[in-house]
């Protein structure tokens, strides 16, 4: 039977707000108003990142505190079939619904699903392809969204997805960082455990300059009101602040999950809050 509560408490939903992210931005940065359309888009990107995660804990099977969730629940097969529901319902809209690039890239992110994941294969277990896992899904999230328009090689998009991808591999590393523990136990060599804490913090501040000068340069160009600036510059400011200061801080390691459930609280806010910005402008742009 299968634990509906459980399996919406192990995916995670807040979490997927910072995957998501580039999927929101594509839509302002390209003008695309909320539509049925859009809704789809979503709901069939949603389905397939909601998934992935419910398909990577299968096979992490971790017991102790996660990204997102205090107290995992029991990994039991009910995980893996949920996961391959969803991931399947979110193929069923794409290839009924949605533009041909936007299937494309939905395979991918099935394949990439499966290699970065699965026991056999494991991706996740190396350092650098794993980043240019996480860095490709970012550019692939933001690119979905720009396929719904026709002129998605324009060089804000350009910039946008390149941004986004720096964006999401930030994140990647910093998820890592309080769970040294448990990958070396399923042999998985973060960045965090190959070059320690400090370096990867280092390496999350450069990738965070990368993603900000990227985003903040692909609002610039495009036609959305530039005031969008000021609240993005004061979101990357402020996570680049978080991560400065952690990195500074000379604490077990015992400390790196309460750190980062801070820090993971105040972005989190401050990312919903720049969703409901991105609302407030399409209307804005729609009436005026």
């Amino acid at each position: 039977m299968i634990r509906f509560m459980a399996i919406i408490k192990e995916a995670r939903i807040p979490l997927q707000l910072y995957t998501l992210t580039g999927f929101f931005l594509g839509l302002l940065i390209n003008h695309v108003y909320p539509n049925k359309l859009v809704m789809l888009a979503f709901l069939s990107w949603f389905f397939l990142s909601t998934g992935a995660t419910l398909f990577n804990d299968y096979y992490d099977k971790d017991k102790k505190p996660l990204i997102g969730l205090e107290k995992p629940v029991r990994i039991k097969k009910d995980i893996l079939y949920s996961s391959l529901i969803l991931k399947l319902t979110g193929l069923v809209i794409a290839i009924f619904f949605l533009p041909k690039l936007f299937l494309f890239l939905y395979l991918c992110g099935l394949f990439g699903s499966i290699t970065y994941s699965h026991k056999h294969i494991r991706i996740k277990s190396k350092t650098i392809p794993s980043i240019f896992y996480s860095f490709a899904s970012g550019v692939a999230t933001f690119v979905v969204a720009a396929s719904l328009v026709s002129e998605i090689l324009s060089i804000q998009n350009v910039l946008g997805a390149l941004g986004t991808g720096f964006f999401l591999s930030t994140f990647h590393i910093i998820t890592q960082i309080h769970q040294t523990k448990e990958d070396k136990k399923r042999k998985d060599i973060t960045l965090a455990i190959k070059f320690g804490k400090k370096t990867a913090l280092k390496i999350c501040l450069i990738l965070l300059i990368l993603s900000t000068t990227f985003i903040l340069s692909s609002i610039y160009l495009s036609p959305i009101t530039n005031l969008l600036l000021v609240p993005v510059g004061i979101y990357f400011a402020i996570t680049f602040g978080m991560i400065g200061k952690w990195m500074l801080k000379e604490k077990p390691r015992t400390s790196d999950n309460k750190d980062y459930k801070i820090m993971k609280k105040l972005t989190s806010i401050l990312l919903n809050l720049g969703f409901i910005l991105i609302f407030v402008a399409y209307f804005y742009l729609t009436l005026f």
